[in-house]
Parts: C-alpha cells; structure tokens; sequence
C-alpha cells in the first residue's frame, strides 16, 4: 500500500494528493531510467556490433592487401626469373657461338697451314732432287766443273736445311713450347 492510498483513507486529501504525485513521478523517474538505461544498453551493443563489423572488415582488408602484395611479389619474382634465364641463356649462347667461331678458324688456319706446309714440301723437295742430281751428274762427267759443283752441293744443302726447318715450323703439331725447344 501507498502512503496516498493511507492518507485517502484517513480523508486527508491534500497528503495523499501530494504522495500520489510524489509517487507517481518517482515512479515515472525511475521508469524513465529503467528506459533510458535499456536504451544506452542497446545503444552500446549496437556501437560494439557495429566495431566488430568495423573490425571484421578491416581484417578482410588486410587480408586481401596482403594477398594482393603476396601476388605481386610473386609476380616480380617470376618476371626476374624469366629475364635472368633470358639473360643467362644469351650469354652461353654467345660465347657458344664465340668458342665454335674461334674453333671454326683455328681448323680452317689449321688446313691452310697443313696444304702450305704440304705444297711448300713437294714443290722444294722435287726442285732440290732435281739439283741433287744434277750436279751429281756434272761432278761424275766433269773434272774442271767440281769446284762450282761442290759449291752447288753445299748451297742445296743448305736450302734443304733451311726448307725443312719453314716446314717444321709451319707443321701445327709443332705449336708447342716443348716442341719448339
């Protein structure tokens, strides 16, 4: 019971008007809290649904960024792979072509020097024979001519001396140092 009701009953009106009134805004104070407390409670978890959303999103974000950059950094690395390969691949092939070429000259220097050394051989080697006998021929039939033939004798071994030595030297087996000495 309310101190309204028990004044009312006691016929004092004016008291119990005033404790009715007192009631009755406390009571709609205290409702009106009661409300504006539910409503900051809803307020407050809506704010935090709200931030967890935020929250939420944001890691999405990242994620995503970080899923972007880890493409992209994959990405450069493969491309940086491919041109190194290319780079790589360019220079074997250019020294490749490099070896084959100075190899290529080297036998084709080869050849030359072997049909010089050959033809050099032959055409000497026939001449000097062809002087050798010769003046073997004039010794044996002439007594007055030895002195210029003894001559001759010596100059042709000389050039066959020297001849064999060009020869030799142009032989490229002889190209080393161990050779030469």
């Amino acid at each position: 019971m309310h101190l309204s009701d028990y004044y009312t009953l006691h016929k004092d009106y004016e008291r119990a008007l005033y404790y009715f009134r007192e009631h009755k805004a406390l009571s709609d104070s205290v409702e009106g809290n009661e409300v504006l407390l539910q409503l900051k409670e809803l307020e407050e978890q809506y704010q935090n649904e709200k931030h967890v959303q935020e929250i939420t999103l944001l890691k999405k974000n990242q994620e995503l960024q970080a899923l972007a950059l880890s493409r992209e950094r994959t990405n450069v690395a493969l491309i940086a792979f491919a041109l190194l390969s290319v780079l790589i691949i360019s220079i074997l092939l250019v020294n490749r072509y490099r070896v084959k070429n100075r190899a290529n000259r080297m036998i084709e220097m080869e050849r030359m020097r072997n049909t010089i050394a050959r033809d050099l051989h032959d055409d000497i080697g026939s001449t000097l024979s062809s002087i050798n006998i010769m003046s073997q021929l004039a010794l044996n039939e002439n007594g007055n001519a030895s002195q210029h033939l003894k001559k001759l004798l010596h100059t042709r071994l000389k050039i066959m001396e020297n001849m064999s030595d060009i020869v030799w030297s142009i032989n490229p087996k002889n190209d080393l140092a161990e050779q030469m000495v």
